[in-house]
């Protein structure tokens, strides 16, 4: 069955996390965790780990895949894809394929879940992940859950947007072609999903070598931080700011 023949079209609901690569788990743990992020689960093969901070999620991935490891080598700490949360994830997939979408699926080992993405903007991907299921997640499957202790802050509410860094006169029409691909209503200022995620391309005024990578990561303050300072990454090729 086609999308085209679905009695509910397909569509992007909003982010579901974002996942960035690291190397080491000590100090992005300890990180994450002034950021009011907790360990909550690790990947059943890989090195791969989720925190949690309410629904906000952010997967650090530092596997030895060769991929992640040239991409690490060249940005640092940085964010590597984005998922966003879908109502028939496989036919969203094949829909942004057929309009040009460049596949870039993670295909897993056995008894593990294949998450449709595609290549996204400078060599991040976009991975579409179906809703829960019968309170069934691919959490579920591929993570075991860990007992650790809860972070002892909470200073981010959601994320609320990613900003690129791209080459002068390129923003206009990647954010048209990102629309097109995920079915979104067109616009010319940014790509903005059902649950108020952006995603935003910014023209690099410097016209820079090292563009194409996500700079800024937006965030929604908790209300008792407001008047705290995020705490900062050193040697990370993405600040996040709220």
């Amino acid at each position: 069955m086609t999308a085209h023949t679905l009695d509910v079209k397909p569509s992007v609901l909003g982010l579901e996390f974002i996942e960035i690569v690291a190397q080491d788990m000590d100090y992005i743990r300890s990180y994450l965790n002034q950021l009011g992020f907790t360990l909550t689960s690790k990947h059943r093969r890989k090195q791969v780990y989720l925190f949690q901070q309410g629904h906000t999620k952010i997967i650090v991935n530092a596997s030895d895949d060769l991929t992640a490891e040239a991409y690490f080598n060249e940005l640092g700490v940085s964010i590597y894809a984005i998922a966003l949360r879908c109502h028939q994830a496989a036919d969203v997939y094949h829909n942004a394929i057929e309009l040009g979408g460049w596949d870039k699926s993670n295909h897993s080992g056995p008894m593990e879940i294949n998450i449709p993405g595609i290549e996204g903007v400078g060599g991040t991907s976009l991975y579409f992940i179906d809703q829960p299921r019968e309170n069934l997640s691919v959490y579920d499957i591929d993570f075991v859950e860990l007992d650790e202790p809860e972070a002892s802050t909470s200073m981010i509410e959601r994320f609320t947007a990613v900003n690129f860094t791209v080459e002068k006169q390129r923003a206009h029409a990647l954010t048209l072609w990102l629309q097109r691909l995920l079915g979104l209503e067109e616009n010319t200022s940014s790509v903005e999903l059902l649950d108020g995620f952006q995603i935003r391309f910014t023209e690099d005024a410097d016209n820079s070598e090292r563009c194409d990578y996500v700079n800024v990561l937006s965030v929604e303050r908790s209300k008792d931080s407001q008047s705290q300072p995020l705490p900062s990454l050193v040697d990370s090729a993405f600040l996040i700011e709220g």
